[in-house]
């Protein structure tokens, strides 16, 4: 897995020092997420610890959003995106008390104390195209990430682990993985339908 990593950020052009392309000092060239927020998804929630799943396809390309967790975004953001809007909007529609109507941040951090897992399948995108590093290696490491979980990790294997799925490059990436179908309590859900699931799982 080290070495996977390893040829991946070299794909990607990080530099360690800096979370940029070297030799380069054009912010335009900057890679989000920065680089010592990259594996937030593993520190923030350790591989034995994890309840759920919550696959992203990738991060946002704009300064300051992406810090490492897939769908959340840094509490000094400026502003809430779509998405994290749609997420919040749904979780006030079905619990009212506990998630006001003002949303005052996009970080989802609480979450992963409680065992969610929020990793993005692709996990570095360059600000100067928008386009995710798509093809160098991510999607790989996400596989061995997902087979790491299933062999070894979860918080309790015995009652196994809960996907929360938002799109079909998620379904594909865990049904590629070598998790075994009847081993999981899978829930396709999508922002219509709500996730009112998660108050149940943790």
């Amino acid at each position: 897995m080290i070495e996977l990593h390893e040829e991946i950020v070299e794909r990607s052009h990080y530099d360690y020092s800096r979370g940029e392309r070297p030799s380069k000092e054009d912010p335009s060239n900057h890679i989000f997420p920065p680089f010592d927020q990259l594996y937030n998804w593993s520190h923030l929630t350790p591989l034995n610890k994890v309840k759920v799943i919550i696959l992203g396809d990738e991060p946002s390309n704009k300064p300051g959003f992406s810090h490492g967790l897939a769908y959340s975004q840094s509490i000094t953001s400026k502003r809430i995106l779509g998405t994290m809007n749609n997420i919040h909007n749904e979780l006030n529609h079905q619990f009212p008390n506990q998630f006001p109507s003002n949303l005052s941040h996009g970080s989802l951090v609480s979450w992963t104390q409680s065992g969610i897992l929020l990793l993005n399948i692709i996990q570095t995108i360059p600000r100067s195209t928008g386009t995710s590093h798509q093809g160098i290696g991510w999607e790989r490491f996400t596989q061995v990430v997902l087979n790491l979980i299933d062999q070894q990790g979860g918080s309790d294997l015995q009652l196994g682990l809960v996907f929360l799925i938002w799109g079909e490059n998620a379904l594909n990436q865990i049904n590629q993985s070598s998790i075994p179908s009847g081993f999981l309590a899978l829930y396709l859900l999508c922002f219509l339908l709500g996730i009112y699931s998660l108050k149940e799982i943790i």
